[in-house]
């Protein structure tokens, strides 16, 4: 569970995050006592390694020994020994409960504080604690010596040994020299280099070790090194324990467990809760988000023959990843949607058709959104929109022109140069927007520009849009910023799994729909900020190109 869920599951249920903290709140004040008194005693020690250590047992680094000191005074053991010496019915399990050991940080000092009810008590177990760690250091430290002493013994017996078997020698070597009477007896270094070497190294080294042995009973002992900087103190009376704390304890487990609640919930919910769930329903990667504009609401032309300049570079981002699946030699077709009504998806196409237009393209912006036709209405009213097209486009195979197509002119002009729109005209019209029609509408629309950009509206909304995601090359999913619910987005994904092209999400904010609208079709009005209907330009059909349009540059 991500930190972004976790933060606005607690910005989405924050009424819940209150409730369980007035909750804590109440159970605190419930179990609140009265002030209990406390008296505190402290002793502070010295630790250092014992000095004069033969074999070095205690010769270690002070870290290490100091740890290990920490360790035994916080020991169980220790705790039993401190009862005992105190006596009155104490037990080890309390006296470590009413015992804090501690270092202070960067020094070789550790601090001994008691706290309880009875100050008495507090001092005489502080005071126990000082007493019964120097007699451990020190049972530590003969016990360490002991087997000192006995090796010493045991080398000096070893070296005696070896120096009489060497006198042994020597006198057998110099047993001829002695029964010449008359004769000169030489030096026995002479007589034998080797042997009398021998008997010199080990005279001394049994020297060495006679004066450690005499070091070691001489000096009785290693000498403690450690010591007391400051003894128990008499216990003073600390600050109560009052109601701040328990009830800041309680409000705190309160708002714990509001939040974990906020995050069951948010995880229970049949809405998503964030952009990163919705991204990861839809199983596609989200383009990025469209900044809001106030002038897109103010006036519908805006978006396609004024787009706002801080919009152009997303909506140039957008059409980079969209054109990305146009097939060489063919024009390019896109349609945008929404999962929802008012989803943006209009204002979206428009300002995709403006800056392909921009860029050189000649683009086609059609009207396929048969429940709220808004282009058709701001851009294309009157006109006969996607049925002359259709029309114009039932050629027969030497090229002539149906003769029940008209002469009716199916593109409405725009104040964006190579830019028009295909209204989605007279709905009762048998040859107007039909299932069988779809494949004829995208290759009539490829005949004429360079890109296609199609207005679906809402994508559930009809079948009809669902199947012309599977003809286009790329499909612009718009999804409002606001709740969505999870079961939408997972049958919106199972729709799209079919799609030709990429589908890509796009994050749209939109205004909030009125309570009374919401949930009911929404009807064509009439264009906000504009004083009448616009006029459209009338041209013979047999003005139109009848060839493909040029490929792109």
């Amino acid at each position: 569970m991500e930190l972004s869920f976790i933060l606005n599951a607690m910005k989405r249920y924050w009424w819940v995050i209150v409730a369980f903290t007035v909750l804590g709140t109440a159970v605190g004040l419930q179990f609140t006592t009265e002030n209990v008194p406390v008296y505190q005693s402290r002793a502070l020690l010295y630790i250092a390694p014992p000095s004069d250590s033969v074999q070095g047992q205690f010769v270690a680094a002070t870290d290490r020994y100091l740890l290990g000191q920490l360790m035994m005074v916080q020991s169980s053991s220790m705790a039993d020994a401190v009862a005992e010496e105190v006596g009155g019915g104490l037990t080890g399990s309390v006296v470590a409960m009413l015992t804090t050991v501690t270092q202070n940080v960067g020094t070789d000092v550790l601090e001994i504080k008691v706290e309880s009810g009875d100050g008495t008590q507090a001092q005489a177990i502080a005071e126990g604690y000082v007493k019964q760690y120097f007699l451990r250091v020190t049972k530590q430290i003969e016990d360490a010596q002991g087997p000192a002493l006995a090796n010493l013994n045991a080398q000096l017996k070893d070296l005696h040994a070896q120096l009489d078997e060497i006198n042994t020698q020597i006198e057998a070597k110099l047993a001829p020299y002695l029964s010449n009477s008359g004769g000169p007896v030489p030096e026995f270094a002479v007589i034998d280099p080797k042997l009398s070497d021998d008997r010199a190294i080990l005279l001394a080294h049994l020297d060495r070790v006679s004066q450690a042995r005499d070091r070691l009973e001489l000096n009785s002992k290693v000498q403690v090194s450690s010591r007391e900087i400051q003894p128990a103190s008499k216990a003073t009376l600390t600050v109560p324990v009052g109601t701040k704390k328990k009830l800041f304890a309680a409000m705190f487990t309160g708002v714990l467990l509001g939040v974990v609640a906020a995050a069951a919930l948010a995880s229970l919910s049949k809405r998503s809760l964030d952009r990163h769930q919705m991204a990861e329903i839809l199983g596609a990667e989200v383009v990025g988000d469209m900044p809001k504009m106030r002038a897109l609401s103010k006036n519908r032309r805006t978006a396609l023959e004024a787009l706002p300049q801080p919009l152009a570079p997303f909506v140039d981002m957008l059409n980079v990843r969209a054109e990305t699946n146009a097939r060489v030699g063919e024009a390019f077709t896109v349609v945008v949607v929404g999962t929802e009504r008012s989803s943006g998806c209009t204002t979206v196409a428009e300002a995709m058709a403006n800056r392909f237009a921009a860029h050189g393209s000649r683009v086609l912006l059609i009207d396929a959104d048969q429940r709220h036709s808004e282009l058709t209405h701001v851009f294309a009213a009157g006109a006969p929109g996607i049925p002359a097209l259709l029309a114009y486009a039932a050629t027969n195979a030497n090229g002539r022109r149906s003769t029940s197509s008209g002469r009716l002119d199916p593109f409405s002009a725009t104040a964006v140069p190579g830019l028009s729109v295909v209204g989605i005209g007279d709905k009762s019209v048998s040859s107007g927007l039909r299932r069988q029609n779809l494949p004829e509408l995208v290759d009539a629309a490829k005949h004429y520009a360079h890109v296609v950009v199609l207005d679906g509206g809402a994508l559930l909304d009809s079948a009809l849009t669902v199947q012309l995601t599977q003809l286009v090359d790329a499909v612009v999913l718009c999804v409002p910023v606001r709740k969505q619910l999870n079961s939408s987005l997972a049958t919106i994904k199972t729709q799209l799994a079919d799609a030709r092209g990429e589908v890509l999400p796009v994050f749209v904010p939109v205004g909030r729909r009125s309570r009374r609208n919401r949930g009911e079709p929404q009807q064509a009005m009439p264009a906000f900020g504009l004083s009448g209907m616009p006029d459209v330009e009338q041209i013979s059909l047999d003005d139109l190109p009848r060839e493909p349009a040029p490929a792109r540059r």
